[in-house]
């Protein structure tokens, strides 16, 4: 329960976060397939990025969007689908804590290794 929880969370940010870096660079007809394979492209464009709002004042529309990047439909129900797996385990007296960690750590342990891995190449 825990370990699939979890990885419905990760999931889900991950799909949120590159949905909205996809939609914000095609404001700049720029496609950022570096995200998304291991080698950079020989020719490769130069991009210069101007600045804005230097007097660091963040309005309200910069706001709204920077907590909906963060809090987005599907990422509040992964995360309530892991509070709700916890609440009906404990519930029926299923609930061991060591395994419920373990279970996400668990998890977390095979995407570090998997990074260690990739990282490596």
């Amino acid at each position: 329960m825990a370990f699939f929880s979890t990885l419905l969370v990760i999931l889900s940010s991950y799909l949120h976060y590159k949905k909205n870096i996809l939609a914000r660079s095609l404001k700049y007809d720029f496609k950022p397939k570096a995200l998304f394979i291991k080698k950079n492209p020989k020719n490769s464009k130069i991009i210069n990025f101007k600045h804005y709002n230097d007097d660091l004042v963040i309005k309200f529309k910069d706001k709204f969007k920077n907590f909906s990047l963060f809090f987005s439909l599907f990422k509040l129900l992964a995360y309530g689908i892991l509070v709700g797996g916890f609440l009906f385990l404990q519930r029926q007296n299923l609930l061991f804590i060591a395994g419920y960690l373990s279970g996400i750590s668990a998890f977390l342990m095979g995407i570090f290794a998997y990074m260690l891995c990739v990282k490596n190449e």
